[in-house]
């Protein structure tokens, strides 16, 4: 078996065949996908929860309607009064993988269109692992831990993050295969992946992949190729980027001239950058996760749900590994692998590192981004890696390294996950501690020879994946597909609004805000009921336009956060006049509570639609104009004093 563990390009495996056991090897891991995907495949299920369902569904709804109509999707009216689509990024207009979304029902292409991605995702893991030398059993191992992790399963509702996180395996395979065999159809696959990634609409994933990807190569250059193959990897490295940046310009061009428009061009201030940082207490999630039933059964959203990730967990024994990778730290790529994982998670610790601060102040394009705890994704990495590198060595010869270490670990680990779980009773300590005990157990008969490797190795793939299907189970809340397909009741009266006027629906009387949920029984009542009440971005999916969005879109136009400012600190009565000036014929009184029947069933009643039957048109002339007065153009517009059905207020002096 070739050296996993050599410090040089020599450690691949030159093999360049594809076996039967590597057909049987994908045929598993298609199997495994098919099997946890099976209600959205075969049971008209659909993923529902967070960004997902108020803000991946329509956005991708809207993209699908433009390609069936043959039209570029430059511009959407149905949120902020009207805002750029294809320029903003986020939506993926020229995203590979959205040909899928070419087929005719937009809840099955979306469906295809995320499974396909898991599929890429175990697959390359796989191929990478091959490539690597890794046993059979270690491909399986680390390529069920890159597809179905609680981190990754958790990922999918935050969309642009998971689809941008899934390319690296095949853009390291395909380098690294380009680098071992000079082959130029290698470096073109690698090319493309960059480019799909770059497209996939998360720069901040595209940036640490490649700076990844360049260090790994330097890392483990053979000693021969000295300064020369350093240039080489460069220049080559460097190329593909160029050229991967060259088939992305028609998304990045138009992305940059809106950039001028965004929070985002001067950088983003220090507390907004690091918002969601990863907190010290989520590091427990390492041993075990919590679901997503706590959030949808509570009344309010729980403390632990907080952030941009749900959980960073990675599968207990993936997390086991890495800690017996310290018995293995001097080999070269568990070193390596090593570093990595602890140096995602100081970076993704961001407000909680006494050192990011200094982080954010010099390093390049970090002011451009958010949320620290992005940076976790080579940490994950890094665990899918160590899953396959350590899992061989234990295996390899297992009487080169003492046992008592080993059992050391292990029962520390055991004793943390049994603390943790008494502290927090709801992340269900019992399943963990009885899979480590299984775990602990097998290796201890393995090492003294009482069971065979291939009984110890089939073991070890059964738990990863036992508990990566228990766990991703609980991280993927579904619903069926009527939720999306289904009209609200309130579209009787808004019904043919489009075009011809806005809607809002929030509150006026009270404190507005953005994210505003309305009342119900539990969150998930409260998630439902959100949605008759049309939240912005649901005019996407039929037909209504918003004066208003939510915030989560990630480029975030100055001129839409200023209109909501301007809105929330004014008073209701001037609310109000702001609404109908802003061409609003219908407002969705949030204001109001909602209603419930005795068995807990919401009452959506008519008399929460209230029109204003003098809002302003869309477009009428107007005789006369005004230059602004002190201050933002919209005092002006809006002062009570003020009649814009007489006089246009111009943004600017005229000769």
């Amino acid at each position: 078996m070739i050296n996993s563990f050599e410090s040089s390009d020599s450690r691949v495996d030159k093999s360049t065949s594809f076996s039967s056991i590597d057909a049987l090897g994908l045929l598993i891991l298609i199997s495994a996908a098919v099997f946890f995907f099976y209600p959205l495949l075969f049971e008209d299920k659909v993923i529902f929860y967070r960004d997902f369902h108020f803000i991946t569904y329509p956005f991708r709804y809207f993209l699908s309607q433009a390609y069936h109509g043959g039209v570029m999707p430059y511009w959407t009216p149905n949120v902020y009064g009207g805002m750029p689509f294809l320029a903003a990024f986020h939506p993926g207009v020229f995203y590979p993988p959205s040909v899928i979304l070419f087929l005719p029902n937009t809840v099955s292409a979306l469906n295809l269109f995320y499974f396909a991605h898991y599929l890429v995702l175990g697959a390359f893991t796989y191929m990478l692992g091959k490539l690597w030398g890794f046993s059979f059993a270690a491909r399986i191992a680390s390529s069920m831990t890159s597809m179905l992790s609680g981190f990754i399963i958790a990922s999918t509702l935050t969309s642009n993050f998971f689809l941008g996180a899934v390319w690296l395996p095949l853009i390291f395979w395909s380098y690294l295969k380009y680098r071992q065999e000079k082959r130029i159809g290698y470096f073109i696959v690698a090319v493309l992946a960059i480019a799909t990634q770059t497209l996939a609409a998360c720069p901040e994933i595209s940036i640490m992949t490649m700076v990844l990807l360049y260090i790994y190569t330097l890392w483990f250059m053979p000693r021969e190729e000295g300064l020369s193959g350093a240039v080489r990897i460069t220049v080559s490295l460097g190329l593909a980027v160029v050229l991967a940046l060259g088939l992305s310009a028609l998304q990045l061009l138009p992305t940059a001239k809106l950039l001028s428009h965004s929070i985002r061009d001067s950088g983003i201030n220090y507390q907004d950058h690091s918002e969601w940082s990863l907190e010290p207490a989520k590091l427990i999630y390492l041993l075990m996760s919590p679901g997503y039933s706590d959030n949808l059964n509570s009344k309010n959203v729980p403390v632990h749900f907080s952030g941009l990730i749900h959980t960073i967990y990675m599968g207990l024994i993936g997390f086991a590994l890495v800690l017996l990778g310290f018995c293995f730290r001097r080999e070269k790529a568990v070193g390596f692998w090593l570093l990595v994982f602890f140096l995602g998670i100081w970076l993704a610790l961001g407000r909680y590192n006494a050192l990011y601060e200094y982080f954010y102040s010099w390093m390049p394009l970090v002011k451009l981004f958010r949320f620290p705890e992005k940076y976790f994704y080579v940490s994950s990495f890094a665990v899918v890696f160590l899953t396959g590198f350590i899992l061989d060595r234990l295996t390899r010869d297992p009487r080169s390294i003492k046992i008592t270490p080993v059992l050391t670990l292990l029962i520390l680990l055991f004793g943390s996950i049994a603390l943790v779980g008494l502290l927090n009773p709801h992340l269900e300590m019992e399943l963990s501690l009885t899979l480590l005990f299984v775990f602990g157990l097998s290796y201890t008969l393995f090492y003294f020879g009482k069971i065979k490797k291939v009984v110890f190795t089939g073991l070890v793939c059964f738990i990863v994946v036992f508990n990566l299907f228990l766990k991703g189970s609980q991280l993927l809340p579904l619903t069926d597909r009527k939720f999306f397909e289904e009209e609200p009741l309130y579209m009787d009266i808004l019904g043919g609004s489009a075009g011809k006027s806005r809607i809002y629906s929030g509150r006026v009387e009270k404190h507005p805000q953005p994210d505003f949920y309305p009342n119900g029984p539990t969150y998930l009542d409260s998630l439902i009921v959100a949605k008759q009440y049309l939240r912005p971005y649901t005019g996407m999916i039929y037909g209504v336009e918003h004066i208003i969005g939510l915030p989560g879109l990630a480029m975030g136009i100055r001129d839409h956060i200023i209109w909501f400012e301007v809105f929330e600190a004014s008073k209701p009565e001037r609310r109000f006049r702001i609404l109908k000036r802003s061409n609003v014929k219908y407002w969705i009184n949030q204001d109001k509570w909602t209603p419930y029947t005795k068995d807990e069933q919401p009452m959506i009643l008519p008399d929460q639609v209230e029109v204003f039957q003098d809002s302003l048109p869309r477009a009428f002339l107007v005789p006369d104009m005004v230059e602004p007065g002190q201050g933002h153009v919209l005092n002006t517009y809006y002062d009570e004093k003020f009649d814009p059905l007489k006089k246009v207020v111009l943004s600017e002096l005229v000769d």
